[in-house]
């Protein structure tokens, strides 16, 4: 019988179900314990003390290294490349310790970042939470210790410890050779419970030279915590000016970089915007100019130096003909006010309006800038100015049925919005009631695509009012509603200086909708088929008279109060005497 061989176990892969994944850099600082400790310690010197802070985070090896007492001259070689140089040392703080308060910004009661609350004389950081909680005044902490009657220890407490600051107290003052603290200075409140505590237990053994001892080394210890926060104060506002000065070299450099790159492409200096945040802040940044940076930022540098120019090539067009805009602006007026067709008078557009018209413009550039315009010139071009203003009439009507047909709209939606409301409700009788009632239709409705006449048709509807955005709200002129021909004369008359735009028009439906069918009824008209133009025709025909009949009245509800005939007003306009203006 032959030998049976054993089946080989096939080993399967380690599961990886449930396990983090790791990067690829994860663990490879630890290979910088590989090499000698004198070389590590060497590459560290190199460092400032924050990169070795967070190097000692890396791994708990590289903490232990990094912390331990034989790694102080590491510490105290990265503070040496610290420019400015930093003050040295207290012998109350170790080199981890002075280098975690001054370069890390969390708070050392919660953890929380950007905490700039930082005293050097406590030896703490704090956010503003914390601070709040933690640093009290002198005066409060005595009375939570039960020391306000006792006057020998308010004497002497306030100066057994420094008072609290922060890192923007900022003093030009001497160092300090003696104290004078009071009861209003703010105290950290673990060390001032902790020192006063200490005092007591001191003065309750009753030994006179043990505690003048005591008390002359706390003065002596915070003198010296109070000249170390003023020295590192002092650093922290020489390094700040430093670091100033940099950015503000930096900004020059980068401002010099684009100045040539940008005269490459034919932009001189002088063709940069006088005031212009957007075109700045790209060019002031404390950051070099790199490549990079350059093809991002080149587009829109050269997008608004060609708007500049523009408005400038305008400016000066503007200012070279400011006085052939004055005369012209003289004939406009005076050719305003010839007799016309009332309704073509007011459909005439404002100067600013009438000015970018062609023949206003051939006009304008006609002749030298110092040779006067005469008003047999701008007679000559009146028949076209008349032609022409039925391009910016046709241009205003299309805006305003936009406008009121966005109007409509939104009325529409409105109604069925609420409609879809009343629905999901289950009907109370008086709704019952009111649906079995026949509704009149409303006038007006969205109308998509409008030719010429039924745009005109739109808005020649007695219910279709606009009112001018431009003005200031308490401008009754400009807040009442108008019609379309209203608007265009008050934008004439009103805003002449200034083009008129779609955005300065508003609709104004407000409830003419639904009154204005009773006021046309007391004169005599037919809300559907009464027009702006008829309107404006009955009103400049005479003088409006009016007069009381009594009528029956459909009471929408039932009251005893109210009458089954209710008195209804009546007018109409009698014409105006021979030679009367009217």
């Amino acid at each position: 019988m032959g030998r049976v061989r054993k089946k080989r176990r096939q080993e399967l892969p380690p599961s990886t179900k449930g396990k983090k994944r790791v990067g690829r850099n994860v663990g490879k600082l630890m290979k910088m314990l590989d090499v000698p400790m004198d070389v590590f310690f060497e590459i560290a010197s190199y460092l400032e003390p924050v990169d070795i802070l967070q190097l000692a985070r890396a791994s708990r090896d590289l903490r232990s290294t990094l912390m331990s007492r034989s790694s102080r001259h590491v510490w105290v070689a990265a503070r040496g490349n610290v420019d400015p140089p930093l003050p040295d040392c207290p012998d109350f703080l170790s080199e981890p310790e002075y280098a975690y308060l001054v370069f890390e910004r969390f708070c050392e009661e919660c953890g929380a970042g950007r905490a700039m609350n930082v005293d050097y004389a406590l030896r703490v950081r704090l956010c503003r939470t914390c601070w709040k909680e933690n640093v009290k005044r002198g005066h409060q902490l005595a009375k939570e210790m039960d020391l306000k009657k006792d006057k020998e220890a308010l004497r002497v407490i306030y100066n057994l410890l420094p008072k609290a600051t922060c890192e923007w107290f900022e003093s030009e003052d001497p160092r300090l050779e003696e104290l004078n603290q009071i009861s209003r200075d703010l105290f950290y409140e673990p060390e001032f419970i902790d020192t006063v505590e200490a005092y007591l237990d001191v003065r309750d053994r009753g030994d006179d030279d043990e505690l003048e001892k005591f008390i002359q080394e706390c003065v002596d210890f915070t003198l010296d915590r109070l000249n170390f926060h003023r020295d590192v104060i002092e650093w922290y506002r020489e390094a700040r000016a430093e670091k100033k000065a940099a950015g503000v070299d930096a900004k020059g450099e980068r401002e010099d970089a684009i100045e040539r790159k940008l005269s490459e492409l034919g932009w001189k200096r002088a063709d940069w915007p006088y005031i212009s945040r957007r075109f700045y802040n790209m060019v002031h940044q404390p950051r070099p100019l790199t490549d990079r940076i350059w093809n991002t930022i080149r587009p829109k540098l050269v997008a608004l130096l060609e708007e500049e120019k523009r408005d400038r090539e305008i400016e000066k067009f503007n200012l070279k003909w400011r006085i052939r805009r004055q005369q012209l602006s003289g004939h406009y007026r005076t050719f305003l006010r010839k007799t016309r067709d009332p309704v073509q008078q007011q459909m005439l557009p404002g100067f600013q309006d009438a000015l970018e018209l062609p023949c206003m413009q051939a006009l304008l550039t006609s002749k030298d800038p110092d040779q006067e315009v005469t008003l047999g010139d701008f007679s000559a071009i009146e028949p076209a100015i008349q032609a022409e203003a039925e391009v910016y009439r046709d241009e205003v009507y299309s805006n305003l049925v936009s406008i009121w047909q966005e109007h409509l709209d939104e009325c529409e939606q409105q109604r069925t919005a609420v409609s879809s409301q009343e629905e999901a409700e289950p009907p109370r009788a008086s709704q019952k009631m009111q649906k079995r009632k026949k509704k009149a239709d409303p006038i007006g409705g969205s109308i998509p695509a409008l030719d010429p006449a039924a745009r005109l048709a739109l808005l020649d509807e007695p219910t279709t009012f606009f009112t001018c955005t431009l003005g200031m709200w308490w401008r009754y002129d400009c807040s009442k509603p108008m019609s379309y021909i209203g608007i265009m004369e008050h934008w004439r008359t009103q805003h002449g200086d200034t083009r008129c735009s779609r955005g300065a028009l508003g609709s104004d439906g407000g409830c003419y909708t639904t009154h204005l069918p009773y006021l046309l009824g007391t004169l005599g008209l037919e809300a559907k088929t009464t027009t702006h133009a008829e309107l404006h025709q009955l009103i400049t025909s005479g003088r409006p008279s009016g007069h009381i009949s009594q009528a029956r009245w459909s009471a929408p509800y039932e009251r005893t109060s109210v009458k089954e005939t209710a008195k209804a007003h009546r007018i109409t306009f009698e014409p105006f005497d021979e030679g009367a203006s009217s």
